[in-house]
């Protein structure tokens, strides 16, 4: 995906490993944002492993895929919408594969989050089958490369009849995240998809990420946590 011109658009990019490659794997994403992924997933990894000797294979690879709404707030400095994914490289070292859609804060609008939902979710989908099936890094760009930016994020402009339709899209577990979202803010939104139908998982998290935060994602999650859907 290249990136808009308008100032909107920061960049789109993933990052961590697939079971098609040997070791972590890069496509697009800025080192810096890459570095402030890696430091949460360490930690998080090695809060698992010490509460759970056995969490990792007994959690963390059965876990969901988990779809996100990140405000600048919580420590990269820019709005991230996308997903994470439990994943592993081609000799089952464990490590989740992250793709995330950039954003200028300052410039953004609950339109972009209104129209999030189907770019999100597709994104998700083409993760989970690059798990599933062991694609390579560039089987992964390649399907990613044909997933639709929210009309938002890459366009200064748009019709009255895209606006309405990016908020007739919900996003599953969050129906009214684009009217308390704050791209400035510090609490992060996840939710989850569940099969038969059932209702989404979904998760608040306010301040910087931490290894709470990792546990409940892909760990027993804590009696307190702030759970919905379940």
């Amino acid at each position: 995906m290249s990136t808009a011109s308008n100032g909107h658009l920061l960049q789109f990019g993933w990052f961590g490993k697939v079971p098609g490659a040997g070791d972590f794997v890069n496509r697009g994403m800025s080192t810096r944002l890459a570095a402030w992924w890696d430091d949460w997933v360490q930690q998080g990894m090695v809060s698992l492993r010490q509460g759970l000797p056995d969490g990792l294979a007994r959690h963390f690879a059965i876990a969901p895929v988990w779809h996100f709404a990140i405000p600048a707030g919580a420590g990269a400095e820019c709005v991230q919408l996308g997903c994470l994914a439990p994943s592993c490289d081609r000799v089952g070292r464990y490590y989740p594969v992250i793709a995330a859609l950039a954003l200028d804060a300052d410039v953004y609008t609950r339109d972009t989050t209104a129209a999030a939902a189907g770019f999100v979710g597709n994104v998700g989908a083409a993760l989970l089958d690059a798990v599933r099936e062991a694609h390579g890094p560039e089987q992964l760009d390649r399907v990613l490369s044909h997933v639709r930016l929210p009309r938002e994020a890459g366009a200064n402009s748009f019709s009255d009849g895209d606006t309405r339709r990016g908020r007739e899209a919900q996003v599953p577990g969050w129906p009214n995240l684009a009217e308390f979202f704050d791209p400035h803010g510090a609490t992060s939104f996840w939710w989850a998809l569940q099969a038969n139908d059932a209702p989404p998982k979904t998760h608040a998290h306010t301040g910087k990420f931490d290894a709470r935060l990792f546990r409940t994602l892909f760990g027993a999650p804590p009696r307190d946590a702030y759970w919905r859907g379940e």
